[in-house]
């Protein structure tokens, strides 16, 4: 099967290969993946400019200033790329593009069931910017009509990698298309060491440009308002988005009234060789509370509402030891057990995410950028409960969580789950004009916290009504149960009180290899045309650890001190049932290997 599932992906290959397609580009002043942020990054490795902002993407006054710096002072490959990314950015107020995308995968796991699927995208849109003033005032934005056919658009990403598309789930049916409205757009008012930005757009922040531990690139785009100031010595930026809230058991409803506040203050030493950045971020809903507005710290005023919302806070750490190479260090915290660790006991309630790595941007190289770095992720980081009101205590079915790390049900930060870890190397070349090549791996391990739970508390799970609790071990699995009686908390003592990670008897292992590569034929006052090729592999070992392990509805209390599970047995001891869903979930692992090909041609007037 599987050789006969290759002979019809090259097949495909050839009749789509004049119809293929990548996804659309928008200006760099709302799209926080265009290129120009990587060579950005490489220039403020390489001294050529200073001063960038925290939060991508930057206003068209801090681009254009970023690009004629170079263009004065870069060297004759700067310079080139400086010029082209003028001309994109300056050239025009609009641009159109159009084309298609054709991608292929094919997943066989070690039971030798193999399965292929297609999916071809039609994106046509219009994007650019214009300013007034100098451009004190100016605008980016993008429009396009994402139209999908032959298969389903969430199937096409390796694990814990989100997806290149910004819409909401309402397709219109055009012939054999799901077509969906993607817009974006980002207004900036001020000049380059100040400035006010408020659209629609993603959003990014951090050292490093992909997975951002606070706030990720390649989260879905939310409404968001911004100030920033910028000076040699420090950096102040402060954010408020209006964000999609979800239910506590994943994103299958979603809903209005929640809120994500964030502001960052970043010092500068030895001429900028080093800095270190405190930084914050709260989310709360069902309510507007302009106090995170004010440029204090978020903890001190969420003391005053008896820290009912979900705070986290950080340092990030930048050194620069010699030109092109950047070492840097984030951590941030949602909650430490301070008394524990001074008695230099680790195993307890400590909530953390911590990234340490470097980039490395070579001069007169085909290599233009190294990046290379390791991700711990703490059991429970980013997760947070949400009772039924402030007065009762009750998690139901279907209750919105207004205080979880999500938007849309997605984190706002990394794809990767609590209780992880990452191994991730990521090298960007350039072996002749006109192509670029990346080549990326990573290594992930990742365990479900809820095999850590006792007997006990797996029984309460287990009791509960289906959809009450989450037990995969993802993002919206947290450590508390319901209560019944009272407004206190009702801690799950394992998960509250211990670390757990990467304690679990079965962890999952994911191996990601892939390579991304674009030519563009040519640049013309009638356009550009470009093809691009994608593929990645990816190996996991002990598919299904992320799957529920204790799911509620099945199992029935007998007030005898037995249970009954439904389709098992009627009358079985707390032990049996516990180890019977630990066996099922065991026995549903499996090995697959999963290949994406993407192949595409774009024209862009």
């Amino acid at each position: 099967m599987y050789h006969y599932s290759m002979r019809k992906f090259f097949v495909a290959l050839a009749f789509l290969s004049a119809f293929t397609f990548i996804p659309l580009f928008a200006q760099a002043s709302v799209d926080t993946s265009h290129r120009f942020y990587r060579y950005a990054q490489s220039w403020e490795l390489r001294g050529l400019i200073s001063e960038v902002p925290p939060l991508r993407p930057y206003p068209l006054a801090n681009i254009k200033a970023i690009l004629e710096t170079v263009m004065e002072n870069g060297n004759e490959e700067d310079v080139e790329i400086a010029k082209e990314l003028w001309e994109e950015e300056t050239g025009r107020a609009w641009h159109a593009t159009v084309g298609v995308e054709a991608s292929y995968k094919l997943t066989s796991n070690d039971e030798s069931l193999s399965k292929d699927d297609f999916l071809v995208a039609l994106t046509p849109g219009v994007f650019g910017e214009f300013s007034l003033f100098n451009d004190f005032v100016s605008m980016g934005y993008d429009f396009a009509l994402d139209g999908f056919a032959l298969g389903d658009k969430h199937g096409f990403n390796p694990l814990y990698t989100k997806r290149p598309y910004d819409y909401a789930e309402d397709a219109a049916k055009l012939g054999p298309f799901k077509t969906y409205i993607d817009i974006n757009d980002l207004i900036s008012v001020g000049k380059t060491n100040i400035f006010f930005q408020g659209g629609l757009s993603r959003r990014g922040y951090g050292p490093f440009l992909s997975d951002g531990t606070m706030i990720d690139d390649s989260s879905i785009h939310a409404p968001n308002f911004q100030l920033t100031y910028i000076n040699p010595r420090f950096s102040y930026t402060q954010m408020i988005s209006i964000i999609a809230a979800s239910t506590c058991t994943g994103p299958s409803v979603c809903t209005f009234d929640k809120y994500f506040a964030f502001h960052a203050v970043e010092l500068n030493f030895f001429n900028g060789k080093f800095s270190v950045a405190y930084v914050e971020n709260t989310i709360f809903g069902e309510r507007f509370d302009p106090s995170y507005l004010l440029p204090v710290p978020f903890m001190a005023i969420q003391t005053l509402y008896d820290a009912a919302d979900n705070l986290q806070m950080g340092l990030v750490f930048k050194f620069k030891p010699i030109k092109g190479l950047q070492f840097s260090a984030e951590v941030y915290v949602d909650d430490m057990d301070v008394n524990n660790i001074v008695k230099f006991n680790f195993d307890t309630r400590n909530r953390f995410n911590f990234r340490v790595g470097g980039v490395y941007a070579p001069e007169n190289s085909i290599c233009s950028l190294v990046q290379f770095d390791y991700m711990a992720i703490m059991p429970f980081m980013y997760t947070h409960w949400q009772y039924e009101s402030a007065t009762s205590g009750l998690i139901p079915v279907g209750q919105i969580n207004y205080s979880d790390y999500t938007h849309y049900g997605n984190n706002i930060a990394t794809a990767l789950p609590p209780n992880s870890e990452r191994v991730y190397f990521k090298i960007d070349l350039t072996p002749f004009k006109n192509f670029n090549l990346s080549i990326s791996s990573a290594f992930i391990r990742h365990g479900n916290v809820a095999e850590s739970f006792t007997e006990e508390e797996a029984i309460t799970f287990l009791l509960a009504a289906s959809g009450q609790y989450s037990t995969d071990g993802s993002i919206f699995t947290h450590s508390m149960f319901e209560n019944e009686n009272g407004t206190s908390l009702n801690v799950i003592p394992t998960g509250h009180y211990h670390l757990n990670y990467l304690t679990q008897t079965h962890q999952m292992y994911v191996i990601q290899a892939g390579i991304d590569a674009d030519y563009t034929f040519f640049r013309a006052k009638y356009g550009s045309l470009a093809v691009t090729f994608s593929y990645n592999f990816e190996c996991i070992i002990n598919k299904g650890v992320d799957s529920h392990l204790y799911p509620g509805g099945l199992v029935t209390d007998n007030n005898d001190g037995t249970y009954a599970v439904e389709g098992w047995g009627t009358s079985k001891t707390q032990a049996e049932v516990v180890q019977y869903f630990k066996d099922s979930w065991a026995d549903s692992m499996r090995n697959v290997f999963n290949n994406y090909f993407t192949i595409g041609i774009r024209y862009t007037f």
